[in-house]
């Protein structure tokens, strides 16, 4: 599937988000892996809703439990070494990054990523992040 042309404007870019950079390491005490975030990037974005029923929030139900979902595309300029692990943090969301694609000559970004109430402190619709739910 070609990914649409576009050109970045200035006066598209009209939200300010946080690009987090992801280390992993082991836990000594545990010997699991663990994860820690940094703020690495602020960047203006424009953003759009993926999927439906409401312009990209959904739910579904896993083990016998709802998990409420929101995918946002974020459109923004290029900079190097941006990771699947690494996420983005907007209006106090943290979503995780699954579709990276560079438009033009490492011009801009297209990101796709999903915040999933499951993996967050607020209520189970995600209100407290977002209040979009």
């Amino acid at each position: 599937m070609a990914v649409k042309k576009r050109h970045l404007r200035a006066g598209d870019l009209t939200h300010k988000i946080t690009v987090q950079q992801c280390s992993e390491g082991i836990d000594a005490s545990t010997g699991q892996l663990s994860k820690t975030y940094t703020n690495w990037k602020n960047v203006w974005s424009s953003i759009g809703y993926v999927g439906s029923p409401s312009a990209g929030s959904s739910e579904e139900n896993l083990n016998e439990q709802r998990t409420g979902k929101m995918k946002v595309e974020f459109t923004f300029r290029f900079f190097p070494n941006l990771r699947f692990n690494d996420r983005i943090r907007f209006n106090g969301g943290d979503f995780e990054i699954y579709s990276i694609q560079i438009v033009g000559r490492n011009q801009a970004y297209v990101v796709r990523a999903e915040m999933r109430d499951d993996q967050s402190d607020g209520s189970p619709t995600g209100v407290n992040h977002l209040g979009q739910f």
